[in-house]
């Protein structure tokens, strides 16, 4: 009998059919509802936009950094004041570096705030 029980479970749990309202809906995993909530789907898909457009960001950043870098590395020479130690390609990495640490604030604070917020609400939903 309880082997019986554990097969049916497994069957269930695998097969993801559940008919709303029976004792099959109850089998079936909390993660299968997760990923079949609309909320969660667009969460990923806002979260997954989000992410690829900084990402393309900060690659075209570097990219014209490595450009410039190749292409015109006296421009990187010259020095930002008259006869400063600081140059143009020092300054233009550090400055890369607090973009790039901007960038990652931008990315966690709305992960935190917006998509956290709607995978609670994700997970609530298919919970209920």
């Amino acid at each position: 009998m309880l082997q019986e029980q554990k097969f049916r479970f497994e069957c269930h749990w695998q097969t993801n059919i559940a008919r709303p309202g029976t004792e099959e809906e109850f089998m079936v995993p909390i993660h299968e509802k997760i990923l079949a909530d609309p909320r969660f789907t667009q969460l990923v898909a806002r979260r997954n936009r989000f992410a690829i457009t900084l990402s393309i960001i900060v690659l075209a950043v570097y990219a014209c950094f490595v450009v410039v870098a190749v292409f015109r590395p006296e421009l990187f020479a010259m020095p930002v004041f008259g006869t400063s130690a600081w140059c143009v390609g020092l300054v233009a990495g550090f400055c890369i570096q607090a973009f790039a640490f901007a960038m990652t604030g931008i990315y966690t604070s709305r992960a935190n705030g917006q998509f956290d917020r709607l995978a609670r609400e994700a997970i609530r939903g298919s919970a209920a």
